[in-house]
């Protein structure tokens, strides 16, 4: 968490944007437009159907979490992941309109880092996650991880949208 860096050229654009980001509002429409975007690409989605249901299950009980950026009351990007105590596991991002995505994953790591998260899993090396200093770790620092960071129950609940 403490190497996230936002690129200073999206520091700039995102000031002269009006995108609010959410939390938890949409998660069905975050996850849907996830797997939409991969399949209008013209590349398989594992995001099936039974899947996005267990997602909206783990989401009912509060260890599914869904990010939202905002443009003109219109829903423009966003993410969904899985939180178990201080370990946020990404699952999947979209976007509509360029830096969409981007904004969500910032007001992410902003919310990460006020409750004290300690690690966010990517899943995948990207050159975008990349530019914002994420990096890769072996399966033991992994393993090393989860073991540290998950010790208590994750909290219940949709996150609060006033941190």
């Amino acid at each position: 968490m403490d190497e996230f860096k936002i690129p200073k050229r999206l520091q700039r654009y995102q000031r002269k944007t009006n995108t609010i980001t959410t939390f938890d509002l949409c998660f069905k429409q975050v996850i849907t437009a996830c797997a939409r975007t991969r399949q209008d690409r013209g590349e398989d989605t594992w995001l099936v159907e039974e899947m996005q249901q267990a997602y909206l299950q783990l989401h009912d009980m509060g260890f599914c979490h869904s990010v939202e950026c905002w443009l003109d009351n219109r829903l423009v990007g966003g993410l969904y992941g899985l939180s178990l105590d201080r370990v946020f596991f990404g699952e999947s991002m979209f976007s509509t309109v360029t830096n969409g995505s981007k904004f969500a994953l910032i007001a992410l790591v902003t919310y990460l880092r006020k409750m004290r998260y300690r690690i966010i899993d990517c899943q995948m090396k990207t050159d975008l996650l990349l530019s914002f200093g994420a990096r890769e770790i072996t399966g033991k620092e992994f393993q090393h991880c989860l073991l540290k960071y998950i010790k208590k129950t994750t909290p219940d609940g949709k996150w609060k949208n006033d941190i």
